[in-house]
């Protein structure tokens, strides 16, 4: 396809086009489908998407332009935007845009938007390195479509992201666990679905996209209990079920009423799949109750995948081994379960005083200094007093 072809094509209206610019059939057809992925693509983006003509003039804005600004469709085409900032801001606005026109460069302004998520809006560096993502994929399409607008996504594809703190994780411990699912009293249908859908994902770890996504077919109660997971990446695990799913997960079968053939196990009050929010509200309800029987329970966040690294805690303080807890998991690597190590102070003990000799005996807390030299103090006094006796 020529310069001329490229050059002629318009993402927005077609039919002012004069006759000497029609395209030949086939390449009518391909910039056809061209656009019309490239308008379903920006429309589904949370981010505001436009497009230009080699002379700047605006020619096509996405869903989410409007949705913000609120004006007509088509009424901020050609140099319309710059109404839609503030009248002091406009002539930058428009000092900006003309040296982006003369020099093609349109990484700055990626970068600035960037920077306006962290400073302007208080965003924390995982959603800035999220939406960098998102539009780096989408430069990675636009410079396919686009062959002429390759070095300006290689631009932006070159940013990098960044390196922010890694917070810890909240999990339960058995003991929170148990007060979790003692709070789910009753023996109504919602009831007996609640714990049977809290006890399957704390003992498996599901995600509750796993947990929402079960069908009755994947799920076998006979003898060799076991459930086939449909995880992430389209992977495929089965897992034995315990004596104790088993038994709350007939319990749910027998109380388990649909509307239609709905092959989900778990359904919601008017016989309709569960849905992600309706799992988060169920927890919080029990998590409300819980906070009352447990105040360990109230110092945490707990949201449906707080069971699932509930279950990574139990499994590494009773097997002591990250890559246990990788493949009951499902990772794809053992990496990513480094962050029970570090949230595990049990494990952090156990390195310290319970493998090798290390000289270091364990210490009593029950005396807290307000300073570190009274810590040193107090330390030398422990130190001093065998001796002196």
């Amino acid at each position: 396809m020529d310069d001329t072809i490229i050059r002629n094509f318009r993402l927005g209206d077609r039919e002012k086009a004069d006759a000497s610019e029609v395209l030949p059939l086939a390449h009518e057809h391909a910039l056809q489908s061209a656009g019309a992925a490239f308008h379903a693509l920006a429309d589904t983006m949370p981010q505001m998407v436009w497009s230009t003509l080699p002379d700047g003039s605006h020619d096509y804005y996405n869903a989410r332009w409007y949705e913000f600004t609120g004006v007509p469709v088509g009424s901020t085409d050609g140099g319309g935007w710059a109404e839609m900032f503030h009248e002091d801001d406009q002539p930058a606005a428009w000092e900006r845009w003309t040296h982006s026109l003369a020099t093609g460069e349109t990484s700055d302004g990626v970068k600035d938007f960037l920077r306006h998520l962290e400073t302007d809006r208080g965003c924390c560096v995982r959603t800035r390195n999220q939406r960098l993502c998102g539009l780096r994929n989408f430069f990675g399409f636009l410079s396919y479509e686009r062959p002429d607008l390759t070095v300006e996504s290689a631009r932006v594809k070159d940013i990098k992201g960044k390196r922010g703190p890694k917070g810890l994780i909240d999990y339960l411990d058995e003991t929170e666990m148990d007060v979790l699912l003692a709070a789910i009293e009753g023996e109504d249908a919602g009831a007996i679905r609640d714990r049977a859908m809290f006890t399957l994902a704390y003992s498996l770890g599901l995600r509750v996209s796993e947990l929402t996504g079960l069908t009755l077919d994947r799920m076998f109660l006979g003898s060799n209990p076991e459930v086939l997971i449909h995880g992430k990446g389209q992977a495929r695990d089965r897992m034995s079920l315990t004596p104790t799913c088993v038994s709350v997960l007939e319990n749910w079968i027998a109380a388990r009423r649909s509307q239609g053939s709905v092959a989900r196990v778990f359904l919601n009050r008017v016989g309709k799949p569960i849905t992600r929010s309706g799992v988060a509200d169920r927890l919080a309800k029990y998590v409300k109750i819980a906070e009352k029987r447990c105040p360990s329970i109230a110092r945490k966040r707990v949201t449906p995948h707080v069971l699932r690294h509930s279950c990574a805690m139990r499994i590494l303080h009773e097997h002591h081994d990250p890559r246990l807890v990788a493949r009951f998991l499902r990772h794809r690597d053992y990496s990513s379960v480094e962050i029970y190590l570090h949230a595990s102070t049990r494990e952090k003990n156990r390195l310290m005083f319970d493998l090798g000799d290390t000289g270091i005996k364990r210490g009593s807390f029950a005396e807290r200094s307000s300073s570190v030299l009274d810590a040193l103090k107090n330390a030398r006094k422990q130190v001093d007093a065998p001796a002196e006796n």
